[in-house]
């Protein structure tokens, strides 16, 4: 998102519910402008967008399904709120991000990225027309995961800007200026270093952040007619890993410094009561506010936790020993998914995953002992499971995600064990390696998202539970014994379903 030229508005998602929303810079008010409900996929929720620079407007993608997105505008008083453009790829995916008005308001400029579900996808920057949805592409490039930058008009409207990695290596971006109706491209201020677009001054340069010399700092890049006019000026040095928003008419620079906060904790449950027989307390007290994603291995007798790290391109593990007393560090050099569940091998040796190295998303086995990280499988996955010989992956594939799949790690021969008519979600598989429990559903919060059982050898699903009305629900987890699933229902209770 980005701010009005008189910086007193920025455009918002709120992310309690999926809707458009407007911050008041002044107070830190979030206004919501639309209601679309709370994550639901019947009325869809917006992600990435953009606020016109007299902050009338606000534009942003609108998600419903794979199949169904859009973008939509409305006015920063709630209303006017009306589709722009429909999406153009019906075969594969399409996502939009607005990134930027012009400053006449008739044209929105807009990274879109095509076909993520392939190995090889491909990433456009466009204008397209507030009036008609016609699409201009400026820019066809390859995709590379998760790189999202600043792109935008200069104050003239003359020229765009953006930066974007050569390599896919997503440490190493390049800045990139155009003629804002197409044309011959030209890089700026080039160096070996990460450069990334903060945005255009009033006066027609350009800011940007540059780790060049070793160290993060702003620099000011002197344009003349869209052409570089002079060596970059470091304006501050050593600075933090921060996200650029945008700059206000006056000079202001508005950024975020992303931090993330979370405690894995762990406590004792009363199965038959479905309630906890002790306080939650920390698995790794000495890193308070920096854990997460705890997972015990089948045994009971190692669990693991993420450290989180001002370094985001890399990954952080705790390897806790519950007889020797012990717990370890493992850094990985890849970026976990934020979602995406660790899972032990049955041996106790591996940990498995997904995440991004510069340019490949992929599938993740880390050796315990020795801290390497290798690529398994295709593409990446959220929900992982691991065969009790150590062989195979379960994962969730189709363009609709309704598809649990087997991969072979030795082949590397992907099969379809069973293909669902909703959204599969939430994977648990059984310690006898012959059930998998999944939930089903979307983000409806009208629909029941009911937990299944799928039996691997026949391809049968039986119904266990009706479910409960979520935009999240609950990830199920098998007793030891394999006669039980656990499932954690709203409220913070838990509850018993025998299988």
């Amino acid at each position: 998102w980005n701010v009005s030229l008189d910086g007193k508005l920025m455009g918002a998602t709120e992310y309690a519910t999926g809707n458009m929303a407007v911050i008041e810079t002044a107070t830190g008010a979030c206004r919501p402008l639309t209601n679309y409900g709370q994550w639901n996929q019947k009325n869809g929720f917006v992600d990435e967008g953009a606020i016109s620079r007299d902050g009338k407007w606000l534009a942003a993608w609108h998600y419903k399904s794979a199949q169904e997105g859009e973008i939509r505008v409305t006015g920063t008083d709630g209303a006017g709120e009306r589709t722009v453009y429909v999406r153009r790829r019906l075969q594969h995916s399409e996502w939009g991000m607005p990134k930027d008005w012009s400053p006449d308001g008739k044209t929105l400029l807009v990274q879109f990225e095509h076909e993520t579900e392939q190995r090889q996808g491909t990433t456009e920057f466009a204008a397209v027309s507030v009036a008609d949805g016609s699409v201009r592409v400026l820019k066809s490039t390859h995709y590379t995961s998760r790189y999202r930058p600043k792109f935008l008009y200069s104050p003239d409207g003359k020229h765009v800007a953006w930066d974007y990695p050569p390599s896919g290596d997503t440490t190493d971006g390049d800045l990139i200026v155009m003629p804002a109706e197409g044309g011959r491209e030209a890089r700026i201020a080039a160096s070996p270093g990460h450069d990334q677009l903060f945005g255009w001054t009033r006066d027609g340069h350009i800011l940007l952040l540059s780790n060049r010399t070793g160290r993060n700092g702003l620099y000011l890049v002197r344009m003349r007619n869209g052409t570089q006019a002079g060596e970059p000026e470091e304006l501050r040095a050593n600075l933090p890993r921060i996200s650029p928003v945008g700059i206000a008419g006056d000079g202001t620079l508005f950024y975020s410094e992303g931090v993330r906060i979370g405690n894995a904790m762990s406590a004792d449950i009363d199965l038959s009561t479905g309630k906890a027989a002790s306080s939650p307390a920390p698995l790794v007290a000495r890193y308070p506010n920096s854990t997460e994603a705890a997972t015990w291995s089948a045994d009971g007798r190692f669990y693991t936790v993420q450290r989180l790290t001002a370094d985001l391109d890399r990954t952080v593990f705790l390897i806790h020993d519950t007889v020797a007393g012990t717990t370890r560090e493992i850094s990985t050099p890849f970026r976990r998914h934020m979602r995406a569940r660790v899972t032990w091998s049955p041996d106790n040796r591996f940990l498995l995953t997904s995440g991004d190295t510069p340019g490949v998303t992929g599938i993740f086995r880390v050796d315990v002992a020795t801290g390497e990280s290798r690529r398994l499988g295709q593409g990446g996955g959220v929900y992982l499971e691991w065969s009790r010989d150590g062989r195979y992956l379960y994962k969730v594939g189709g363009s609709t995600r309704n598809q649990i799949l087997q991969e072979d790690t030795q082949t590397g021969q992907v099969r379809t064990v069973y293909e669902h008519d909703k959204l599969v979600r939430r994977f648990a598989l059984s310690l006898d390696g012959k059930l998998l429990a999944f939930v089903s559903g979307g983000w409806s919060d009208t629909e029941l998202c009911p937990l299944l059982v799928l039996d691997l050898a026949s391809g049968q699903v039986r119904k266990i539970d009706e479910g409960m009305y979520s935009h999240t629900p609950s990830h199920a987890a098998w007793t030891p014994d394999g006669k039980a699933l656990v499932t954690l229902r709203s409220g913070g209770q838990a509850q018993r379903f025998w299988v």
